[in-house]
């Protein structure tokens, strides 16, 4: 059978381009998508909470006997040659 088509009309030469574009358009709605849903949200808290955190005390505990650490010497005192 004989092709009939000219190959002006056969649209396989543009299916490449055409994909990439349609990606390309697809990544920058994304990405305007995502900075245009950035605000600044100003929070309000209840300070009824921040009060009762600030009442509570924690001890802290640290040993102040412990002997202090025995120096390090360098390497090259100690090594033999």
């Amino acid at each position: 059978m004989e092709v009939k088509k000219t190959k002006r009309a056969d649209l396989e030469g543009g299916k490449t381009p055409s994909f990439l574009m349609g990606l390309v358009i697809g990544c920058a709605v994304l990405f305007v998508g995502f900075e245009w849903g950035t605000r600044n949200m100003e929070v309000v808290g209840d300070s009824g909470i921040v009060e009762i955190a600030l009442e509570e005390d924690v001890d802290i505990t640290r040993p102040e006997d412990a002997p202090p650490p025995p120096p390090r010497l360098p390497p090259l005192l100690w090594q033999r040659c």
